[in-house]
């Protein structure tokens, strides 16, 4: 497999793409509509307790403005592919990324020629994880994908995966365990 064949490993569906986007910019349209819906009540003469309610749920729309703009943010910005280069051959990148595997406790250990993947759970509560590698001559490619985050690969983890793969390369780097 060369590298541009592992680019495409975890690609997303078209459907789900354009779902995602429908559904962020529906949170973003939602959100200001109900904004400027309850913006009059802010001049009209209200008791504290009113005031306060009409505050809460400015802040829920705030929120749920802000959750659109992210999902529009992380849709145009999916998570690359993170590139480890040393200087070990395709054989002994194998090697180090069998030791990772061991080091997490990892479960579900596929090798296909130069591709490795297998799934990931740090606790119980977290998301699982499906890891990629491609082993190379003195490189390592890796992408993450979370398996169980929403229903047809949903796109708001917030950032679980990037930590995900930023954790994966770290250990990676150190490799001298």
């Amino acid at each position: 497999m060369t590298k541009e064949e592992f680019t495409n490993i975890t690609p997303q569906k078209k459907t789900d793409l354009i779902a995602n986007y429908v559904l962020s910019i529906s949170a973003i349209i939602l959100s200001i509509y109900f904004q400027v819906k309850f913006y009059n009540l802010f001049e009209s003469n209200l008791s504290k307790s009113n005031f306060l309610i009409i505050i809460f749920l400015y802040i829920v729309f705030i929120s749920l403005l802000a959750l659109g703009c992210y999902g529009i943010f992380i849709l145009a910005n999916p998570l690359k592919i993170s590139y480890v280069h040393n200087g070990m051959s395709t054989i002994e990148n194998n090697e180090t990324i069998e030791k990772l595997y061991l080091k997490l406790k990892a479960k579900n250990f596929h090798k296909q020629e130069k591709t490795i993947q297998f799934e990931f759970k740090k606790n119980f509560w977290s998301y699982s994880y499906r890891i990629h590698f491609l082993a190379e001559n003195k490189l390592i490619a890796v992408t993450v994908k979370s398996i169980d985050s929403n229903p047809k690969g949903g796109f708001l983890d917030f950032g679980a995966k990037y930590r995900m793969q930023k954790k994966i390369v770290d250990l990676l780097n150190k490799a001298s365990w």
